[in-house]
């Protein structure tokens, strides 16, 4: 775990994900959890806010946090090369 670039946490879920057969998903979600937040706050523009949280329901997943930012990775890499404007 110490040779991995990550937090121990997050290591330790990388080398689990083996034996689990599913070492795609979880590196696609410790990417994710690797950077400070994926979605953006808009609590500073008017009128916003419940246009943001009704957008950021569509990704929720009842199988917890991690399965909704898979759910978000999936999503911008199937929109990455189109121009997508939320608001």
């Amino acid at each position: 775990m110490a040779q991995f670039p990550l937090d121990p946490k997050l290591a330790r879920c990388v080398i689990a994900a083996e034996k689990l057969n599913c070492v795609e998903e979880i590196l696609k979600i410790v990417s994710v959890l690797s950077v400070d937040s994926v979605f953006h706050s808009s609590s500073n523009v008017s009128g916003k806010q419940e246009q943001a949280a009704n957008i950021k329901q569509k990704f929720n997943s009842s199988d917890g946090d991690h399965i909704t930012l898979l759910n978000v990775y999936k999503a911008f890499v199937s929109n990455k090369n189109k121009k997508v404007n939320f608001f």
